[in-house]
């Protein structure tokens, strides 16, 4: 049985992910890394069986990244609206710079192992959590006129949902969306 070093993983995984700044998804691969790495081949195997269960943990990874910038977005004193707009921004930014990967790793089931289901599965609810944070906070700062209540948590995943689903497929603006969004709030 081979050994496994948790250093050595995250080398791999920075590596490679400096590989795909530079040179993009399609020039990724398990020879380059190892190149880079200064390992052989057969090691990176130990860790990632296929390429794209390494890109699905740099996925993962941006994703963590992404979460904490919303994190910190959301510490920031700006009233609700600035917020989901910058949030949104960010999003984004990391769904251009990586659309046609994540689209690739979403598309097929191949690249997608139970782990990195999870993994997906965590990082949404992460976002709907701070986005439902971001909502109680302007109840509770905020008196508006009696409307239907939407459940926060519901009415965050309602947002998460269509900030992808814009981001992704660029038919509706933004300013559309949050048009929707103070109607529902102011």
């Amino acid at each position: 049985m081979p050994k496994i070093y948790d250093d050595l993983r995250e080398t791999i995984v920075q590596k490679a992910k400096k590989i795909i700044v530079s040179k993009g998804y399609s020039k990724l691969n398990m020879r380059e890394v190892a190149k880079t790495c200064g390992i052989a081949v057969g090691t990176i195997y130990n860790y990632f069986p296929t390429k794209d269960s390494l890109m699905s943990e740099l996925m993962y990874q941006y994703w963590l990244e992404f979460i904490e910038a919303i994190k910190q977005e959301q510490q920031e004193n700006h009233d609700l609206f600035v917020k989901f707009r910058n949030i949104y921004q960010l999003l984004e930014s990391f769904l251009d710079t990586f659309k046609d990967t994540w689209l690739k790793l979403n598309g097929t089931e191949k690249g997608m192992t139970k782990e990195h289901h999870r993994q997906k599965q965590e990082v949404v609810d992460l976002f709907v959590d701070t986005l439902e944070a971001a909502i109680r906070k302007h109840k509770s700062e905020t008196t508006s006129i009696a409307k239907p209540e939407i459940n926060d948590r519901e009415l965050a995943s309602f947002i998460v949902q269509n900030f992808m689903l814009i981001a992704q497929m660029k038919q509706f603006e933004y300013d559309t969306f949050e048009m929707i969004l103070k109607s529902y709030f102011l």
